[in-house]
């Protein structure tokens, strides 16, 4: 389905976020420059990560036995982190975790237009449009 190195790539993500996240939630001196609100807002999204990197770690597991279903999931979590390190990168105080939020965000935008490039989506097109052979007319299925 996609190649190894992709998922390879995705468990050093995992990895970063993880450290990152650990890092958010036990370490008072990350968000310490940061209001209240987003202090608290930054800890819960280290949780939500941390469910998120799991979700990714599973979806590895099954892409490497090629189930369309879990890279479609996989997809989803990629975007996910993007848009989450966005929000670390560029909107909170510089902190010392500023290096690992631009390289799981540069890493996270690398997996995905490499995944995205390298599919081949032709083999899945039953799995879009299935065909309509000894099927029954959709106001008859209700």
């Amino acid at each position: 389905m996609i190649s190894n190195i992709w998922i390879w790539l995705a468990n050093l993500l995992a990895i970063l976020a993880s450290i990152t996240s650990f890092l958010g939630i036990f370490f008072e001196g990350t968000y310490s420059r940061e209001t209240r609100a987003w202090a608290v807002q930054g800890i819960g999204q280290d949780y939500a990560n941390l469910i998120v990197i799991f979700i990714l770690l599973m979806c590895n597991y099954f892409l490497s036995k090629n189930s369309f279903k879990a890279y479609l999931v996989w997809l989803g979590t990629l975007i996910y982190f993007i848009y989450s390190f966005v929000i670390y990168a560029f909107f909170l105080h510089f902190n010392f975790l500023f290096l690992a939020y631009v390289s799981i965000l540069g890493l996270s935008f690398y997996i995905l237009l490499g995944s995205l490039i390298g599919i081949n989506l032709s083999k899945y097109q039953d799995s879009f449009f299935p065909s309509q052979t000894g099927k029954s007319e959709p106001s008859a299925d209700f």
